[in-house]
């Protein structure tokens, strides 16, 4: 049984206001994201420079100091967001009301500190920040029943010291949840009724996955047992998970130039079941398909250094189309936000 641990772990995990937080490293242009933030209210408006409307967007984050947001389907990039300073992206994702939300971390210091920050829709300067002290996020899911924002993350190097914090609201002081089970916790995904779902390494030479569960309304995380081992790329097991349908969809990253896989697990109980799998056609290098994301009858992968394709979806084969111009190092995750 996974011990609740009290809040206070994170020690300034909490809006900007609080006392105690130093705020983040500026974003690129000058702009101080404590200003946007206050104690009860958050300012939800999209940056000046944009008139989005319910115009669908794809934000990409890399693991560098920038995101990029592009038209949807197109792929034409709009804008580039930068985290400025040693702030290197880690992971992304969105809500109903489009709200994006990606997840970075500080490079320099002693200790680890991570950072969430929450753009409106079509915005490129966020609305509200969050801080991490001592702890590294590594991805991000809200809860499309409550708005609850979960966000996994690492104390200590190598993946160690794996926890996710869930934040009420996406706001505020969050509830931690110590996960042991995990030798790196890569991922998390909230299902239609509320259940988060987290996926990782179980340990430092078994590059098996490990799925874990915290049901709505729960404190413990249960192990999900699988009728199939399912092997990582790495130790890190860096995965993107997600809830579509009736089942999971988890995204194994490509090695070398073979295809990335999607495997598809139904839950019931405890007991998960590997029911599918989808394979992709196309000029993969190591490390595509990082960033993965479902929507629609498609799949969005990151594709090479500099791309990202769309498959039919659980069909794959053939790319439908690549879309071009999202410069830089590798893409950790992908969202669609309208």
């Amino acid at each position: 049984m996974y011990r609740l641990t009290q809040p206070a772990l994170y020690v300034c995990a909490s809006l900007l206001v609080l006392s105690g937080c130093e705020a983040p490293p500026p974003l690129a242009g000058g702009v101080d994201v404590s200003q946007n933030v206050t104690p009860q209210t958050r300012t939800m408006r999209p940056s000046p420079r944009n008139a989005p409307g319910n115009k669908a967007l794809l934000y990409v984050v890399t693991d560098e100091n920038f995101a990029f947001v592009a038209d949807y389907p197109s792929g034409q990039t709009l804008h580039r967001i930068s985290f400025g300073g040693n702030v290197n992206g880690t992971g992304i994702c969105s809500n109903a009301s489009g709200q994006v939300f990606m997840t970075a971390q500080a490079e320099q210091g002693t200790y680890p500190t991570g950072y969430i920050y929450e753009f409106a829709h079509g915005g490129t300067s966020p609305i509200a920040t969050l801080e991490e002290t001592g702890h590294t996020p590594t991805d991000c899911s809200v809860d499309p029943t409550t708005g609850n924002l979960a966000v996994t993350s690492t104390s200590e190097a190598n993946c160690r010291g794996n926890a996710v914090a869930i934040y009420p609201g996406a706001k505020g002081t969050p509830t931690i949840y110590e996960a042991p089970g995990f030798a790196c916790l890569a991922g998390a995904a909230y299902d239609d009724q509320g259940n988060l779902f987290l996926v990782g390494s179980g340990g430092v030479t078994d590059l098996s996955y490990v799925i874990e569960e915290l049901p709505r309304g729960s404190s413990n995380l249960i192990d999900i047992a699988l009728n199939e081992q399912l092997i990582c790329v790495r130790e890190e097991c860096r995965s993107a998970i997600q809830w579509y349908g009736k089942y999971l969809a988890i995204t194994k990253p490509s090695e070398a130039r073979n295809s990335p896989i999607v495997y598809r697990v139904q839950v019931s109980g405890s007991v998960g079941k590997v029911v599918g799998a989808t394979t992709f056609h196309g000029n993969f290098g190591a490390g595509s398909g990082t960033g993965s994301l479902v929507r629609g009858g498609k799949i969005l992968l990151t594709y090479r250094p500099n791309n990202v394709a769309l498959w039919s979806y659980p069909a794959g084969g053939k790319a439908i189309g690549i879309l071009k111009g999202f410069k830089g190092y590798p893409h950790l995750g992908l969202t669609v936000s309208q």
